[in-house]
């Protein structure tokens, strides 16, 4: 084991012999900083090994710095140590020299970026006040220079064969000639209005200005940062190029400034849709006619309110005429005239009266599994459904009714039965037969003993 590790040191010092003069060659080359401690301790090594070639601690402590890799590549036998030896010393003396480099070429990079700001900052965007740059660019640019090319020298175009593959942007340009001109060496594009009222010419913008165009246009004190129709009438009245309508929008919207203080159109609030039924009983409207809010006075059999209930889908009608309004009392006729005769209904829709809003009705609606639907305030139209038969009602009651009035609770069932053999206007069907599939026999028919199909 001593041997080997003898042997070791000694190929070590071998290595630093040749390495020395790489060494010192890369330690003058850093005059101008301070040597660290690396290169220092690099310096002692390299003379330790050339003064001596015994085992000491300075080669022994450089082997434990060196990396797993640079382990791996080192090996120890009787020969004497190669050349290729040599070169995982190498990549760690070296290691220092590269940090000053990319140092070097970083602080240099570093320069240009900030020469680059410098420019940028000074102003040095293109002018497109000036005519002689406005002229270089377009003789510069791909496109316009062959445009320009054709038009002082006809006998220069292709054939139809050679101009298809040119540019889409070439071929557009070149099949609107005879609206391009060269005015004092620029090419401009003569534009007239749809109603011939306005004729001006538009300047053929390269590529390499279109931004700057833009920018002119749009940003600024003033242009006021217009919107996207604006800017483009402006742009319209004095430049041209393919798809400039596009760019404009990409340049709008994608504008700071623009999409900070402006939000945009504010969206209309729509106004309430119905709420359509779509199944029997599913939905059914209920109300109170009293004779503070309708004609039914005081009658025989003490009655002075009529509940009505209509269904939505159907528009079948039921009537119950009650004594007084309270929640007890509505909820009672509910109970018997409609929920145990017609099933209870999924949607319960009234005004916000107290006799459907109270705590009785809450309880009902609970054990039934019944949503109650309140409608707007002092807005009947919000419930028209029942607004609208109410009038039918008043209209056929003061037909039918007696002078005194009084017999108006006994006129309920028939004039209900009325109602709903009738055909509605909203559904082109009798509630009668929507609810029961049926027809209801008429007393006409009765008369006339019309025969049915079961006959």
């Amino acid at each position: 084991m001593l041997s080997v590790t003898v042997r070791a040191t000694e190929g070590l010092c071998h290595l630093f012999r040749q390495c020395g003069p790489l060494l010192e060659s890369i330690a003058e080359e850093s005059t101008d900083e301070e040597p660290d401690e690396e290169e220092t301790f690099v310096k002692r090594v390299n003379s330790e090994c050339r003064d001596s070639g015994e085992n000491n601690s300075p080669q022994l402590l450089w082997s434990e710095e060196l990396s797993s890799s640079e382990e791996d590549l080192i090996t120890f036998s009787d020969e004497e140590p190669s050349e290729e030896v040599s070169k995982p010393m190498l990549v760690r003396t070296t290691k220092k020299a590269r940090i000053r480099r990319s140092k070097s070429s970083k602080s240099s990079s570093q320069k240009t970026n900030k020469d680059e700001q410098d420019r940028d900052q000074s102003g040095e965007t293109p002018d497109i006040t000036d005519l002689s740059q406005l002229r270089e660019a377009q003789a510069s640019d791909k496109e316009l220079s062959l445009i320009r090319a054709w038009l002082e020298q006809p006998e220069t175009v292709p054939d139809s064969n050679k101009f298809k593959a040119h540019s889409p942007e070439v071929q557009q340009l070149w099949a609107q000639r005879q609206s391009l001109e060269m005015r004092d060496g620029l090419l401009y594009r003569k534009y007239i209005r749809p109603d011939g009222s306005i004729q001006q010419w538009q300047l053929v913008v390269p590529y390499a200005l279109r931004s700057a165009f833009l920018d002119a246009i749009h940003a600024g004190a003033m242009n006021g940062h217009p919107g996207i129709e604006r800017t483009r009438a402006k742009l319209q009245e004095i430049a041209y190029w393919k798809g400039w309508t596009t760019d404009v929008l990409a340049y709008v919207q994608r504008c700071h400034l623009c999409s900070v203080h402006r939000p945009g159109h504010r969206r209309k609030q729509g106004r309430m849709q119905q709420a359509l039924a779509c199944d029997v009983m599913q939905k059914v409207h209920v109300d109170l006619v009293g004779p503070l809010v309708g004609p039914f006075p005081l009658s025989r059999k003490g009655y002075r309110y009529l509940l009505t209930a209509i269904c939505g889908f159907t528009k079948y009608l039921v009537c119950v005429p009650i004594r007084d309004k309270v929640s007890v009392t509505v909820a009672d006729a509910l109970m018997r005239h409609l929920y145990l005769v017609y099933g209870a209904p999924e949607i319960l829709v009234h005004d916000q009266g107290g006799e459907f809003w109270s705590d009785v009705m809450t309880r009902l609606a609970e054990l039934l599994d019944i949503q109650p639907s309140k409608i707007t305030s002092h807005r009947p139209n919000s419930n028209g459904v029942e607004e609208r038969v109410h009038g039918t009602l008043h209209s056929m009651f003061g037909k039918l009714v007696s002078q005194n009035q009084r017999d108006w609770c006994e006129l309920v069932p028939y004039i209900m039965y009325a109602y709903n053999t009738t055909s509605h206007s909203s559904t082109s069907f009798s509630p009668f037969y929507l609810m029961y599939m049926r027809r209801a026999r008429t007393p006409l028919e009765l008369l006339l003993s019309t025969p049915s199909e079961a006959a």
